[in-house]
């Protein structure tokens, strides 16, 4: 059995294709191109310090945390439902308490 499969597996083996890869002997773009150019560090820390939006952007995301907060507060408390509509919910509720109850 296994003498037929090893026989099976080198004549297909022996049937494929093999497909041209990539020419690794090429050299690419990447590897003729000229090495960057080393600047110190502290003048791009500035350069990204200038031209950077977090500090408004974080400014202007804590006032709206804020606001919300302030308006969460606000609603804490207090029924969204006013006086009449709560009335006719309590008897509708009492009167499905009574139609369960018979």
């Amino acid at each position: 059995m296994r003498v037929r499969f090893l026989i099976l597996a080198a004549g297909l083996a022996g049937c494929a294709q093999f497909v041209p890869g990539p020419d690794l002997d090429a050299r690419s773009a990447a590897q003729d191109a000229p090495f960057p150019e080393l600047v110190p560090l502290a003048g791009l820390l500035n350069s990204a310090r200038q031209g950077s939006t977090i500090i408004p952007e974080t400014r202007s995301f804590e006032q709206r945390v804020a606001a919300l907060n302030a308006r969460a507060a606000a609603l804490r408390g207090r029924s969204i439902v006013d006086g009449a509509t709560r009335l006719r919910l309590l008897s509708a509720a009492d009167r499905n308490v009574q139609r369960i109850a018979r």
